[in-house]
């Protein structure tokens, strides 16, 4: 009875975004090398605590057991916006997270969904993203236009607001255009050293500026099998990140900040 007042108490209680660990949605791969029609492709999120415990003991440790606290699934697929084809690709995630409430750790489930709609050329549309955390929800609708966007955001403290239309601080086709413009053709051809490309905060809306650039091969063995490929660093968050993209072109690792990562499941079909 106490477990469950508890719970009821935490569901009612208006929970803090910057309280919340949010699930990882990772778009790395098609920021590389664009979007194309991709299967399901699952990953794991998770904490790397050989690393951790050697930060904070300052030793190699002998026992340890890199925990699994969440999953990401990314999949590609052909879609209509009105008339116009396009591709969507969809990224769902999902994160366990402890929260401490009336003197005790309750455990939570975030779940997130983020879509971008955009041509074969890599053009944004229009997106959306939504993330649920114990029942209390944000979400953003973005529709873009020739020279300005709109946003419609939702959040539990806020409620529903509309911007726009908006005419961002960079040209609108530098906003629609670079986050799926390819700086890579696979199996290893690079095709910019390095570029600058923006996406939408899902919770104000507005752009974030971020970059990727080569950082060096990578080779790694997974099942027994070595892979080999291109080692791309991240700009924009916290921290910088690093995306390993093997020749066959799937993310083996990607490596966050606070010694988390993501690593994908299963090989991909093909």
């Amino acid at each position: 009875m106490l477990f469950s007042a508890l719970s009821l108490g935490f569901q009612q209680a208006q929970l803090r975004l910057k309280d919340l660990e949010l699930p990882v949605i990772s778009i790395h791969r098609e920021v590389l090398i664009g979007a194309k029609v991709q299967p399901l492709e699952i990953y794991g999120l998770y904490v790397d605590n050989y690393q951790k415990m050697w930060d904070e003991l300052k030793r190699a440790p002998i026992n340890f057991d890199n925990v699994r606290i969440g999953t990401l699934s990314v999949r590609i697929r052909k879609a209509l916006i009105g008339s116009q084809e396009c591709l969507d690709i969809d990224a769902q995630a999902s994160r366990a997270q402890k929260i401490k409430f009336a003197g005790e750790n309750l455990e939570i489930r975030l779940q997130a969904q983020r879509h971008w709609f955009v041509t074969e050329q890599g053009r944004i549309l229009s997106e959306s993203y939504q993330l649920d955390a114990a029942g209390q929800v944000w979400t953003m609708e973005a529709n873009y236009d020739k020279d300005t966007y709109s946003v419609v955001l939702v959040s539990p403290d806020r409620g529903k607001r509309s911007m726009g239309p908006i005419h961002p601080a960079m040209p609108m086709e530098e906003l629609a255009n670079s986050a799926f413009r390819p700086i890579f053709r696979l199996p290893n051809e690079m095709l910019l050293k390095e570029k600058t490309y923006y996406l939408l905060d899902p919770f104000t809306g507005t752009p974030v500026k971020q970059s990727v650039k080569s950082s060096g091969p990578f080779g790694g063995v997974w099942g027994g099998v070595r892979y080999t490929g291109q080692d791309f660093e991240f700009i924009g968050g916290p921290n910088a990140q690093k995306a390993s993209l093997t020749k066959q072109g799937w993310l083996m690792k990607i490596a966050l900040e606070k010694f988390l990562y993501l690593h994908i499941e299963e090989k991909p079909a093909g």
